[in-house]
């Protein structure tokens, strides 16, 4: 006997920005594979991704986010807590007039902030909220808010997608289905590898500026090699969150090292793949657990071997000596050994190429989508005959 179809869906994606943030990103490349629903993407903040999502079968909808939320991080201090407090009232009043009047059968929070401000309108709309955890709720990486969002999701979501499982481990209880979910690779991923210059070595760096990503620790290392065996290092990204003063510590340190000739600090590039394709390593240096990983699976696509540190996602996607190499947080040693490794090795180097391919195949949209897909059918299942005051 055949499956009947599964009924379309009435889906609210919240967005808490449309900047290039990995979340975004990752949300932005999934939503192709959801369109057998109809989405609707509520975003609290516009961004350079805008235009890109206008191109998607997709509606979108603003409901301004108050700058006093649009500030509330890990660094936020108590003081600023009553202020976002009133902010909040506005913004949330506003948010269930929109799913009221979008009459959703589930509520897909893209990210931490989305689904801690979509809880309460979820449910005074009676509308399931599904939370996609791309972060890891522990202390380390959310400082002193980490207890209380694992409270708020062992409580309140419907159900919980997560980037990896390292990252679910981070919720240890919750209600409806609990699904590893990865960021999907983007179409412009063609798996074409083009061979290399000879040495010595292009190395590229990329993610967003901040310091538990690591871009000190690249740096350093990178300080400690032969000055002949490595040519040019690309830095890529842009700070996001209030971190302009980490931006200005690595140029000093670029500078204080000798380095300036041959470190670029390039920016926020939208397509990363040409930069992947003239780099011979793919460094990835987060000094905490890292939720999942997009760009390394990016570079496994493209053909550059990949150098990751070993916590969260990436050593769950990195089979070390096989398809990548990797190597304690923070090390900078380790990073610099990892590094005169694969440059001594240029066989070494081809046969993680070719292995590393065959890894990101399983992170394609065909095979992360339908993921997604069922977590929606069996949550929207579970409160089927709920609807919304």
């Amino acid at each position: 006997m055949t499956e009947p179809p599964r009924r379309r869906l009435r889906i609210a994606v919240m967005m808490h920005t449309l900047r290039p943030s990995g979340a975004e990103l990752a949300m932005l490349r999934l939503l192709p594979g959801l369109a057998e629903h109809d989405i609707t993407v509520i975003a609290g903040e516009g961004g350079p991704l805008e235009a890109r999502l206008r191109e998607l079968p997709v509606r979108l909808v603003r409901v301004a986010l108050p700058a006093q939320l649009r500030g509330l991080g890990r660094q936020t201090g108590w003081r600023a807590i009553p202020a976002a407090a009133v902010a909040s009232v506005g913004y949330t009043s506003r948010l269930i007039g929109v799913l009221r009047q979008g009459d959703f059968d589930l509520i897909h929070a893209n990210s931490t902030k989305a689904a801690v401000f979509g809880t309460l309108p979820g449910l005074t709309t009676r509308t399931p909220v599904i939370w996609h955890l791309r972060d890891q709720l522990t202390r380390e990486y959310m400082g002193r808010s980490a207890g209380l969002i694992r409270i708020l999701a062992g409580c309140f979501a419907a159900g919980v997608l997560a980037n990896s499982a390292s990252t679910l481990s981070t919720l240890p209880r919750s209600r409806g289905p609990r699904v590893v979910a990865a960021s999907p690779l983007g179409p412009e991923v063609d798996f074409d590898f083009a061979p290399q210059s000879p040495e010595p070595l292009v190395l590229v760096m990329i993610g967003r500026i901040s310091p538990w990503k690591g871009q000190d620790v690249f740096i350093s290392a990178l300080a400690a090699l032969p000055e002949d065996a490595w040519k040019t290092a690309y830095i890529i990204g842009s700070p996001l969150f209030g971190e302009d003063d980490y931006l200005a510590s690595l140029t000093r340190l670029i500078a204080d090292l000798g380095l300036a000739d041959k470190v670029v600090l390039v920016g926020q590039v939208d397509d990363t793949t040409p930069w992947l394709h003239r780099a011979h390593l793919m460094v990835h240096a987060s000094v905490l657990p890292e939720p999942f990983g997009q760009v390394i699976v990016e570079a496994m696509a493209a053909g550059t071997p990949v150098i990751a540190t070993n916590a969260g996602g990436p050593a769950e996607i990195i089979t070390a000596g096989v398809d990548g190499l990797l190597v304690e947080p923070g090390n900078v040693n380790a990073l610099t050994t990892a590094i005169s490794q694969l440059h001594g090795s240029p066989d070494d180097r081809e046969s993680m190429i070719r292995a590393a391919r065959e890894t990101a195949a399983q992170y394609r949209l065909a095979a992360i989508a339908p993921r997604v897909l069922d977590t929606y059918a069996v949550t929207a299942r579970s409160r089927e005959g709920q609807r919304p005051l």
